[in-house]
């Protein structure tokens, strides 16, 4: 049992909160990549969420379960990009103001979407670690709530519900592949799938651009936070959070596969051709991973597409047009 305060009546409780908001999102076959592969692939399809991406489950988890009196006064947190959508929408939701902490090097579109919904933006220079300092030292200053992209029981609980979904969908899933960024998903994920059914393999990806997760196993430290290098995989890039490295020791991610930025490339464009899905970098290592046989499992398996936040520039760059 890995050492991290979650449990899955925790992930129970979340899924009854998050359900009259957040619908199951669909569990649909990926008919070209089962074709291409030899066994039945299913994608969850994490890019109809209402902001485009699954962290939206972990932020409105955590502004449900704050003090009523604390919400007026608004919430903080630093984010890559979709874990600072998912706060707009769910401060939006529960009728309170989010200060969004952002790195310059996050992606545009996510950064005009955030805007959109209403949140205070606040663009600091540098990645993920710079704004999550930055937004740290405001915390301090102001008294507001931080809400953590990715640590902390309550927003992995509302990540963690996504396993509940899958299992109900497809209760027969020999495998799910999962892109690992700080880890929250997966540590939640893992907590329902290692629980309810142990025989299913559960696989990291990451990629070679920012392999924090294989590095922390390797090296026997935390990279908390991790100089990744230039990957379109920007969702995962940096450090890596202690709960999925601890769940990960214990044994409950059977496998962590680093993949080289070419092979994202080429999923990206496949995914798009091939099955009619836009998603965005982060969301095509799991099919990365398999199109290059860096997995081989046996079917069905699921792939977790994260997300669907690209912008159409880079989109079409990758799809050489």
């Amino acid at each position: 049992m890995p050492s991290i305060s979650l449990s899955l009546p925790d992930i129970y409780v979340a899924q009854a909160r998050l359900r009259p908001y957040l619908p199951p999102t669909p569990l649909l076959e990926a008919t070209s990549l089962t074709a291409q592969v030899g066994h039945s692939v299913w994608a969850k399809l994490e890019t109809v969420q209402p902001t485009g991406s699954f962290k939206v489950r972990g932020a409105l988890n955590a502004l449900l379960t704050l003090d009523p009196a604390l919400l007026p006064q608004g919430v903080v947190t630093a984010s890559a990009g979709n874990h600072g959508l998912g706060l707009a929408y769910a401060a939006r939701q529960v009728g309170t103001m989010a200060h969004i902490f952002l790195g310059t090097q996050a992606s545009p579109a996510k950064i005009a979407r955030i805007h959109r919904l209403g949140a205070t933006v606040h663009l600091v220079p540098g990645t993920y670690a710079e704004a999550h300092h930055a937004a740290e030292e405001f915390t301090q200053q102001t008294g507001l709530p931080y809400i953590h992209a990715y640590a902390g029981s309550i927003v992995m609980a509302g990540q963690g519900t996504l396993a509940l979904e899958l299992l109900a969908q497809r209760p027969d899933l020999s495998a799910v592949i999962v892109p690992v960024g700080g880890g929250g998903l997966i540590a939640g994920m893992a907590v329902v799938l290692k629980t309810l059914r142990p025989d299913i393999q559960l696989i990291a990806v990451q990629p070679e651009a920012s392999p924090s997760l294989s590095r922390s196993l390797a090296d026997g430290t935390v990279y908390e936070e991790y100089p990744a290098g230039e990957t379109i995989a920007d969702g995962v890039a940096g450090g890596v959070g202690h709960a999925v490295v601890a769940v990960a020791r214990a044994g409950w991610i059977d496998q962590v596969v680093d993949l080289p930025e070419a092979s994202l490339h080429r999923a990206l464009a496949w995914t798009v051709r091939q099955e009619g899905w836009l998603i965005e970098g982060s969301a095509a290592l799991p099919i990365a991973a398999l199109l290059d046989g860096a997995v081989r499992v046996e079917g069905p398996v699921a792939v977790v597409l994260t997300g669907g936040n690209i912008a159409a520039a880079v989109v079409m760059e990758i799809l050489g047009e």
